[in-house]
């Protein structure tokens, strides 16, 4: 039988063998903390009134959390979601290339329903070479955008509802990055 046979299988071809493989882990181990980290990114916002994820769900003020975690495909992924770091829904996105502007900071975009709520929609994680947009909730009505007074900081409050007529009122917060 072949792997019995002391000439294919001598000591130096075994210590060969280990080596590689410890090699081959040691490459893996490294590797493992690159891979993970490599997985999503998160970014963070204040946000002063109560908050209607896509799925439907109602939560009050605070901070909100959005993670890209899992890539489905090339054009969609799933996002961890937290409120005041409670994970509330994972939430699936379609992914768009976007242009990427003077602004570095990510934005996340809401619509405002008649009772002052934020309905999310989706948010832009500007890049180097150009912005990644995630889609949330595609089944929107037409909007017509508007930006939130303050929006130079994390923390920016929403502003005031402006009249529509059978269009919603879109508010974009500036998030900051965060780690995942």
């Amino acid at each position: 039988m072949l792997g019995n046979d002391p000439r294919h299988f001598g000591i130096g071809t075994r210590i060969v063998l280990g080596a590689i493989g410890l090699a081959a882990v040691g490459v893996a181990i490294e590797s493992a903390p690159a891979i993970a980290g490599s997985r999503g990114e998160c970014i963070t916002l204040e946000v002063h009134a109560p908050i209607r994820l896509p799925g439907g769900a109602l939560h009050p003020p605070g901070r909100l959390t959005l993670c890209t975690s899992i890539p489905i495909s090339p054009v969609a992924s799933i996002h961890k979601t937290y409120i005041d770091g409670h994970p509330v829904a994972m939430l699936a996105s379609r992914k768009v290339s976007s242009e990427s502007g003077a602004d570095t900071r990510p934005v996340v975009m809401f619509s405002r329903d008649a009772q002052g709520r934020l309905e999310l929609m989706g948010y832009v994680l500007p890049g180097k070479d150009g912005g990644v947009t995630y889609l949330l909730n595609e089944a929107r009505k037409p909007v017509r955008r508007t930006i939130a007074a303050g929006t130079h900081s994390a923390s920016a409050a929403p502003a005031a509802p402006a009249p529509t007529k059978g269009l919603k009122a879109t508010v974009a917060l500036v998030a900051a990055r965060t780690p995942q």
